[in-house]
């Protein structure tokens, strides 16, 4: 609501109060824009950092994944391949039966 002031360059009470109104209104309309713009800013922060926390997420699973079939592998080593101990006896076996032989 505008109000409508007589034109002198008499500062009267009715004036003084329009004027500090005004400069108080302009104040708080700053103060509501920084506001708004600072929760949108800090809105967009936290979506990024939402965005970031997923793919950490997705990328810890993959290694979660990773690790367990490198655990499988290292596991199922023994299966594959004849343990040292054991080969070793079954080479001096062999040796032991060459020299028989001859």
């Amino acid at each position: 609501m505008k109000k409508n002031l007589p034109k002198s360059n008499k500062v009267t009470l009715e004036t003084l109060d329009f004027k500090i109104e005004r400069l108080f209104g302009l104040t708080n309309l700053k103060i509501e824009n920084y506001i708004e713009s600072l929760a949108t800013s800090t809105a967009k922060g936290f979506s990024s950092v939402e965005e970031k926390i997923r793919n950490l997420d997705k990328k810890v699973e993959t290694l979660d994944q990773n690790i367990q079939a490198t655990r499988r592998e290292v596991l199922s080593i023994s299966d594959k391949f004849v343990i040292y101990t054991k080969f070793d006896e079954l080479a001096s076996r062999v040796t032991k039966l060459e020299k028989s032989k001859k």
